[in-house]
């Protein structure tokens, strides 16, 4: 089911700022935070279990306009209120846009996956489905076919939202912080700054790596590694559509 959220903030700003994404059908969302139950994006849950839930009416002022902006752009949708958790513990609500009609299907959904793969060469929404498919079966192939699919797609840094959210979004494991997790989160929100990416998470998760006990050499690691990867991307772009237009460059 297809959901729109608009994040709110909380008494004090969160970590990750205001800001507006949009979830579509097929996760090309922008970075959205993994709670700390070891689960990607999701409703906190109260004594009971259930998600923590407030009617629009319950919260007033800029809350409240945004509930109603939502509910007033095009969407045939029920508008409800969610609380969730940062990696660092912080509670934040979110508005939740669920849509009252049917997800359209992927356009690519009747092909099996060798198909998806030979027409993943030049195919950003191949590339991407197919790297969905295959994120729990195969983390590393769906990392390297979701970078296909950002570069295929001129630098859409939204695949590597949904790679970061679903492929390492476990941020803690019975209270113990997996930081290898977080070190790839890290990776791939830097690599989406450099193509464009305004959300200031990468440097949310610095600061997170170097509190965690990281030290500036072993980032400088992680940033030269952004920077082969970006590398990569472009030749992609450069080789498959012949010119590139990522990475804060435009040349044939």
């Amino acid at each position: 089911m297809m959901k729109t959220a608009i994040v709110i903030l909380l008494g004090a700003v969160c970590v990750w700022g205001i800001r507006i994404f949009l979830a579509t059908p097929h996760g090309d969302a922008g970075f959205a935070p993994a709670t700390q139950t070891g689960q990607t994006a999701g409703p906190a849950s109260d004594i009971s279990g259930g998600p923590v839930s407030r009617s629009p009416n319950e919260e007033g002022g800029a809350s409240a306009a945004a509930a109603r902006s939502l509910a007033s752009n095009g969407s045939n949708c029920t508008v409800e209120l969610n609380d969730y958790v940062t990696p660092s513990g912080d509670t934040f609500s979110a508005y939740t846009c669920s849509s009252a009609e049917p997800a359209s299907p992927h356009p690519y959904a009747h092909y099996d996956n060798d198909s998806l793969a030979v027409m993943s060469y030049d195919d950003a929404a191949a590339a991407a489905l197919l790297g969905q498919r295959l994120i729990r079966a195969n983390t590393e192939r769906s990392y390297d076919l979701l970078l296909r699919a950002a570069a295929l797609d001129g630098g859409d840094f939204r695949h590597l939202a949904w790679l970061s959210d679903q492929a390492f979004g476990t941020v803690s494991i019975d209270g113990v912080t997996q930081v290898s997790n977080l070190m790839r989160q890290y990776e791939l929100a830097a690599l989406a700054a450099r193509l464009g990416d305004t959300s200031q998470r990468s440097a949310y998760l610095r600061a997170e790596l170097l509190r965690l006990g990281i030290t500036n050499d072993e980032l400088e690691v992680l940033d030269a590694r952004v920077t082969t990867l970006l590398l990569a991307m472009r030749d992609i772009q450069q080789t498959v559509q012949g010119e590139i237009t990522i990475g804060g460059a435009s040349d044939a």
